[in-house]
């Protein structure tokens, strides 16, 4: 195949360049050919390996006890060439999809992040530590993990690129260590879903929803006067549809209903809303073009989603224009995999609601989608359009630049809505504001478009079944686990 020509080639062109290398062949002669063949290759280091010596109690219950194999490294990025020394040098992918061909096409709804800047070092050295704290020497750390100095001229490389369109973004990681180790973005979401000021918008979907800790710290919000969205998959659309996973979604989905029910009077008087969704895409049978028209109709058939975007189209027949049927559809149904998270105070999202870019807006991501969509889709033809997305939302984003209170967020990582994520995992998500943050923004409100908002106990009950009360006994004791 083309694939694998092109990596023999490039094997050839590596083994032809330290052929002609006059160090690398020095050396060869000084320290054999053992210590060159360690020097050229693939380093591979296996973090958190198992060992079932070591058992856990006490979490689940006096007597229950599980193996630390169980706490696994979660964490999902990938980085090349990050320096100190050139703050704009390397990029990373944050992200919360998988490496294999399953995950790749229209039949998984998932989402990654690319990266460039300063705080991309901090990355580097989560990498270098977690090495150390599993038996590696600093003398051992492979050069491209060791602590560079920065060079002369670093403040004036980074104001420079501070210039540049796109890079004004301010950011920071927040990671969670596997196991007992630290979990500062536990606190990271707390402290957002806890202090968003009244009239915020907080959208959240997520595979794994089964978290009564930050469902019941959305709640506040939403009687604080926030509207919240919380998206969860359907069980056909679930990635994970196993009984205790589908079991404690059903549960939490329940109480949210019941809080809504109970509360629905003061939620109302505090100006908020609670709105709860399934994503339940039927199998993909004409292409991204499908699901346009399915956006348009719920769209027009949902009152909430009008009231709160206002700026949203009731037909939109120049994207279905853009967006033709994939000559490559699938029969499975698609799978909601992505971990994408927007917040935005009342004052910002006034703001951008009347900014006349969001039919150019939507239409360019409409494309982006299109050109990505399917496996028969060349890469290339997507290459013009993150930075087209990223000037329109900084076009939108000035609108708010001296208005008091204007502010949002965006978090994109590894980290699920559920116990195992927040209290066993190893979890990394970047936590990001300014004119970027609305780029996830209008991938959401096109997922909002596709999700079958639930009315009462009896949708829930039609896409995601009840459980039993004996698996509905064991999901509980299995939550840090599943």
């Amino acid at each position: 195949s083309a694939q694998a020509d092109s990596l023999v080639h490039a094997l050839q062109r590596l083994r032809d360049a330290v052929a002609a290398s006059r160090v690398l062949q020095a050396e060869r002669r000084q320290y054999g050919d053992a210590w060159l063949r360690n020097r050229i290759k693939v380093h591979v280091n296996v973090t958190n390996r198992a060992d079932e010596a070591y058992w856990s109690g006490g979490i689940v219950s006096t007597f229950f006890a599980y193996p630390d194999n169980l706490m696994r490294d979660h964490r999902k990025l990938a980085f090349y060439d990050v320096s100190e020394a050139d703050p704009y040098r390397g990029r990373a992918v944050y992200t919360g999809m998988g490496v294999g061909q399953q995950y790749l096409g229209p039949t998984w709804e998932d989402r990654s992040l690319e990266v460039v800047g300063p705080m991309l070092a901090d990355l580097k050295r989560a990498v270098r530590e977690l090495l150390v704290s599993q038996g590696m020497h600093e003398r051992d750390m492979p050069l491209p993990l060791q602590v560079q100095d920065r060079t002369y001229g670093y403040d004036a490389l980074l104001a420079a690129g501070q210039r540049q369109p796109g890079f004004d973004a301010r950011a920071v990681q927040l990671v969670n260590g596997t196991g007992f180790l630290p979990k500062p973005l536990n606190v990271g979401k707390a402290v957002l879903y806890s202090l968003m000021p009244p009239g915020s918008v907080i959208k959240i979907p997520d595979s794994l929803w089964n978290s009564f800790m930050y469902a019941g710290l959305l709640v506040g919000a939403c009687l604080r006067g926030a509207d919240v969205l919380i998206i969860a998959p359907a069980e056909a659309n679930a990635p994970s549809g196993g009984i205790a996973t589908m079991g404690r979604e059903w549960e939490l989905m329940t109480r949210l209903l019941d809080a809504r029910t109970a509360l629905g009077d003061a939620i109302a008087a505090a100006g908020g809303m609670l709105q709860l969704g399934l994503y339940a895409v039927e199998a993909d049978s004409s292409g991204l073009a499908g699901r346009v028209e399915a956006w348009n109709a719920n769209v027009a058939e949902t009152p909430f989603l009008a009231e709160l975007m206002p700026f949203l189209p009731t037909d939109w027949p120049i994207v279905v224009a853009l967006a033709r049927p994939s000559a490559l559809a699938r029969d499975d149904r698609p799978r909601l995999h992505q971990k994408v998270q927007f917040l935005g105070t009342q004052s910002l999202w006034k703001a951008i609601a009347e900014a006349p870019e969001w039919p150019e807006f939507m239409a360019t991501y409409l494309a982006y989608r299109d050109a990505t969509y399917a496996a028969d889709k060349s890469a290339d033809d997507a290459v013009p359009y993150p930075a087209q997305l990223q000037a329109i939302a900084q076009r939108i984003h000035a609108r708010t630049r001296d208005i008091e209170g204007a502010a949002s967020f965006a978090m994109v990582g590894s980290q699920n809505q559920d116990y195992r994520g927040m209290f066993m995992d190893g979890e990394v998500d970047l936590l990001f504001s300014g004119p970027s943050s609305l780029v996830p923004l209008v991938d959401l409100i096109f997922l909002e478009g596709n999700t079958t908002w639930l009315t009462d106990q009896a949708s829930l009950d039609r896409l995601v079944p009840p459980p039993g009360e004996y698996w509905r006994r064991w999901a509980r004791v299995l939550k840090d686990g599943v």
